[in-house]
């Protein structure tokens, strides 16, 4: 079904360790999941969803950026 629909914008948030989906990270390993999901799922358009700090989302964001391309480029 998902393959029918072209995605327009991702809204990111942080898993827990539950597998709890949180608005607020407390860990750059919060994002890991993100690398096992395909390219496909993904926009050029990733908004992150969180309640943190400004700057512990560009911490993130650079993290996150980091941990997709590797995970595109292998």
């Amino acid at each position: 079904m998902a393959s029918m629909f072209t995605v327009g914008c991702n809204h990111i948030s942080a898993v827990n360790s539950d597998d709890w989906s949180s608005h607020t990270a407390h860990s750059k390993k919060e994002f890991d999941y993100l690398a096992k999901l395909p390219k496909k799922l993904f926009s050029k358009y990733l908004n992150l969803e969180l309640s943190n700090s400004l700057h512990e989302q560009l911490e993130f964001k650079k993290y996150i950026a980091r941990l997709l391309a590797k995970a595109w480029n292998t």
